[in-house]
């Protein structure tokens, strides 16, 4: 496969911002995540979801696995008990495989 042909065929799933609100905000709310919450969940991962350039836009699955282990390596750093780290990486997961 060509350059262009990667490029066409080959893009990595993401998470862009119109699947984060559609989707990704409804999965949390379904799973007991308040609004609060669910604003936080969004500022841990606001760099990479409003990332500058087309190939980069959203959030693939590297940058989930990243923010997911930063989450769970720095449990003073948000609010967030540990199940609640594995249940927005479940959703995150399961919304880039849709």
């Amino acid at each position: 496969m060509g350059f262009i042909d990667d490029l066409v065929y080959g893009r990595k799933k993401t998470i862009n911002e119109n699947k984060w609100q559609s989707h990704v905000e409804k999965d949390l709310a379904n799973k007991g995540f308040n609004e609060r919450e669910r604003q936080e969940v969004r500022m841990n991962f606001f760099g990479d979801l409003k990332e500058e350039g087309h190939l980069q836009q959203g959030l693939d699955a590297q940058e989930i696995e990243t923010g997911i282990k930063r989450m769970k390596d720095n449990p003073k750093a948000h609010p967030f008990r540990e199940e609640q780290v594995d249940t927005i990486g479940e959703v995150l997961k399961k919304n880039l495989e849709e």
